[in-house]
């Protein structure tokens, strides 16, 4: 848990992306943490790492804070444009580093000042805590916190100083419904103000809550896909036409049976349908309602980021068993 400063490379375009990580690997022994992951990051934008435990979420973020070097590639700080070669970054690992003697507010007090900031801002540590769902603890000592508000406590530590970047390596682990609402809010609030946000997870439904999103899906340290979430459904995900029909023990005559499959609810039939080509798809549909009558319900469904992120694990399996 950190808020400081990185250098920069002074040979990127001022108008160009806040972090850039470039053709980065790492290895520990024999595991491959990760293997060339290209990334960039934007002011105002949240970037989502998601991938399963061991996929390489952690490891890419302490190499973006500096507290690990890459064996091949290279991370570069965007230049400021007033010309400073320097950006703060606030950093949450999944540890938290509290001191559980002292206050919630000592606590903060304690790194704010060992970040060398002035104590004119200390007045806005009131206001994050309470921002956070948690100023009612502020004199309570870290030790009688649950482990979901210490979480809290932790993320306000990186976020006290207002950096310019901000990196939190799975920040909900363990935290509780409001704890994780009242996050993610904060979170949102942080990126819509000019925050450049680094959010590693494997929640999806966490990210649908953050603002400015783009998705990053991390596997077995290689990156699959990066897109905002429409462009994921839109890439990766098959549509699909659900039919309905009262009764079972329907039978779809042979050129229809091969393109459709079929199951048999309580008192229904569901049919399923997945054809690209618009003509195909509708020349389908009339066919099944000359063979079954009028369906009962008739609806295209796009697939969600579940069944994206089930389909790229699988993927990535059949890939690695070969």
């Amino acid at each position: 848990m950190t808020s400081t400063a990185l250098g920069t490379d002074r040979g990127l375009d001022l108008e160009g992306p806040v972090l850039v990580v470039d053709g980065v690997s790492k290895s520990y022994g024999a595991v491959q943490a990760l293997e060339g992951v290209t990334l960039s990051l934007h002011k105002g934008e949240t970037l989502g790492i998601i991938g399963p435990n061991g996929a390489g979420k952690t490891t890419l973020a302490r190499l973006v804070v500096g507290l690990d070097s890459p064996d091949s590639g290279v991370i570069r700080y965007q230049p400021r444009p007033d010309g400073h070669a320097r950006r703060t970054l606030g950093y949450a690992p999944q540890q938290t580093g509290l001191y559980r003697s002292l206050s919630v507010y000592e606590n903060l007090e304690f790194f704010y000042a060992l970040a060398r900031h002035s104590g004119a801002g200390r007045a806005s540590i009131g206001d994050l805590l309470d921002e956070l769902g948690i100023g009612d603890y502020a004199a309570k000592k870290v030790a009688w916190l649950s482990g979901g508000q210490q979480r809290l406590v932790h993320v306000a530590v990186a976020l006290l100083a207002n950096p310019e970047i901000l990196i939190l390596d799975e920040p909900t682990v363990g935290a509780d419904v409001i704890v994780r609402s009242n996050l993610l809010s904060r979170l949102s609030r942080y990126v819509t103000g000019g925050g450049s946000l680094i959010y590693t997870s494997h929640y999806l439904s966490e990210f649908e809550a953050l603002a400015n999103l783009r998705l990053a899906f991390l596997i077995s340290g290689s990156l699959r896909e990066v897109g905002t979430i429409e462009e994921l459904v839109d890439r990766l995900g098959r549509s699909y036409v659900e039919m309905r029909f009262p009764g079972t023990g329907f039978r779809l005559s042979g050129a229809l049976a091969d393109r459709v499959s079929a199951d048999e609810l309580d008192d229904e039939t569901r049919l399923q349908i997945v054809e690209p080509d618009p003509d195909a798809l509708r020349e389908t549909v009339e066919h099944i309602i000359g063979e079954l009558g009028v369906p009962t319900r008739l609806q295209t469904i796009r697939p969600g980021l579940d069944e994206i992120y089930e389909a790229l694990l699988a993927n990535a399996g059949s890939a690695e068993g070969r």
